[in-house]
């Protein structure tokens, strides 16, 4: 704590005195978020499961702002009775995509985004418990139909809880690969597919091609069929952007507030996943 007083003319009262404080702070010294969410975890209860059967193909569930609890685990009924009679065909690798915004809120008590933007209230808790329920019956499931199940994210806009959340997936599903981190992108291959993803908040798709073959020269010179997923407008479309498959994902959340206020309300509730051979795209499904 630094004080000052000095003294200054004023035009109406003359010689007055002016003071000022300054308090200088550090940031407290060993808190570290991963070991934190360590400690918290340490004791989850771990769920290993048998095979079943698997497949030759692979298959990619791509999920994209789900923002619980707006979407609740009734209202996700139809999705995931879908996805588990598709994952059960049985596959090699199946990949869960989280494109970021798997929650509505950035805090528990208050409902923000990352950046600060005032929501309408949600129930946090009720959000967090939604999301464990949901993602245990797709992770489960692709346990028991497949030869490995991966986790791959991308940082959406609403929620940096997410890392914490997959955190806790790594904890509970120790025979899935989660790949937690806070990026705006990550790109990984499946065989010969090779994919990046992001959640389309950050840069433009324009410039993804570009931003892949930049970030991501391994993956992108080694890939013979090329993908871009991203989510965020809760509108489905693809295209092919300068050599690589750009797919937008949609949303099976409901309509919130500031989307019925504002008539963002024609988007279908509806999101696709995606079969691959080692080489190449072979089958789309249309899902929820």
């Amino acid at each position: 704590l630094t004080s000052n007083v000095w003294e200054q003319n004023s035009s109406s009262d003359g010689l007055v005195q002016l003071y000022q404080s300054k308090i200088v702070v550090k940031p407290k010294q060993g808190f570290n978020a991963k070991d934190v969410a360590e400690e918290l975890l340490k004791d989850v209860p771990k769920v290993e499961l048998k095979q079943k059967i698997h497949g030759r193909r692979n298959l990619v569930l791509p999920l994209s702002d789900l923002h619980f609890p707006i979407l609740t685990i009734d209202k996700a009924q139809d999705y995931l009775a879908d996805a588990t009679d598709l994952i059960q065909k049985g596959y090699n690798i199946i990949v869960i995509e989280s494109l970021g915004d798997i929650f509505h809120s950035n805090a528990m008590k208050s409902s923000q985004t990352i950046r600060g933007t005032q929501l309408e209230d949600v129930d946090m808790v009720s959000a967090i418990e939604y999301a464990k329920q949901f993602f245990s019956i797709v992770i489960e499931t692709a346990l028991q139909y497949s030869n490995e199940v991966r986790i791959e994210f991308a940082e959406g806009n609403h929620s940096a809880m997410e890392y914490m959340f997959l955190t806790y997936l790594e904890a509970r599903y120790p025979q899935a690969k989660v790949n937690k981190h806070n990026k705006a992108r990550i790109a990984y291959k499946l065989g010969n597919v090779g994919i990046m993803l992001t959640h389309g908040h950050m840069g433009k798709k324009k410039d993804y091609p570009m931003l892949f073959a930049t970030e991501f020269k391994d993956v992108w010179a080694s890939s013979s069929w090329l993908e871009c997923h991203q989510g965020h407008y809760h509108t489905m479309e693809a295209q092919n952007v300068n050599g690589v498959i750009h797919r937008q994902l949609g949303t099976i959340k409901p309509n919130d507030s500031y989307e019925e206020e504002n008539g963002f309300t024609m988007n279908y509730k509806s999101t696709q996943v995606f079969e691959y051979s080692d080489d190449k795209l072979k089958t789309i499904y249309e899902l929820g």
